[in-house]
């Protein structure tokens, strides 16, 4: 990785209901650094894949990761295998709150 300041936020998705979006789009607009998101999924028919590619169509930051198995454990593995970036960061699906420490965690690494 040439770029010091990309990273890769995982985010373990399982039927997730529209608020999703909210966490989507919370690190989107307020995360200054480079980033990815990975989104891993454990099946193709995930309704949680629909809402975010309907909500974030062609978003160059989205990636959909599909987990090499199934379940919580097996998706992080798999994001971090797939990720590229020196630093990962494992992010809740459901959690509106931290997305403004994102920058700060990452300045720490």
């Amino acid at each position: 990785m040439n770029d010091p300041n990309k990273f890769d936020i995982i985010i373990p998705v399982f039927q997730e209901d529209e608020s999703i979006k909210i966490t989507v789009k919370n690190i989107i607009n307020k995360v200054t650094k480079n980033i990815r998101i990975l989104i891993c999924y454990d099946y193709d028919e995930d309704p949680t894949l629909k809402i975010l590619k309907d909500n974030f169509p062609n978003n160059k930051k989205i990636y959909f990761i599909k987990n090499k198995s199934q379940g919580f454990n097996s998706a992080i593995i798999t994001g971090i295998e797939n990720s590229s970036a020196d630093a990962v960061l494992i992010y809740m699906a459901d959690d509106h709150e931290n997305f403004n420490i994102i920058d700060k965690i990452f300045e720490k690494y």
